[in-house]
């Protein structure tokens, strides 16, 4: 398959929908955290108290984050399948494949600004971005 390239207007198009898609993150990110901690003081439990109550706490809270990652990871894969770049979900960092001059660069966008105002060199990443 080759490499998808978008235009700026094709990037900005998407951006509501990419927005729709991922939002909350923050929220979802957190949530695992606090999942992840629980797992983890469960299992400390599990050495000192009795087994089937923190057992069933620990199955539950297990099952609960594998659903919240996998939620996650399929919403990244839908943006993904575009051929936009998911760089970082907090705060969401993406890119767009674009061509200038002949060369390929990103537009690149981030959580928080209005719109596409950015691009950077594919060897640049987000430090090296440059207005638009």
């Amino acid at each position: 398959m080759s490499k998808r390239y978008f235009t700026l207007e094709e990037a900005k198009q998407l951006l509501p929908w990419i927005n729709q898609i991922l939002e909350n993150f923050d929220v979802k990110i957190k949530e695992t955290k606090l999942l992840s901690e629980e797992i983890n003081d469960l299992q400390n439990k599990l050495l000192t108290n009795g087994r089937n109550v923190v057992e069933d706490k620990l199955d539950k809270a297990s099952r609960k984050l594998k659903e919240e990652s996998s939620l996650m990871e399929d919403k990244v894969g839908e943006v993904e399948k575009l051929g936009v770049l998911v760089k970082q979900i907090s705060p969401l960092l993406i890119d767009f494949p674009h061509v200038i001059e002949g060369r390929e660069i990103y537009l690149c966008w981030q959580e928080g600004e209005e719109d596409i105002l950015y691009w950077h060199e594919i060897s640049e990443g987000f430090d090296g971005r440059q207005q638009l």
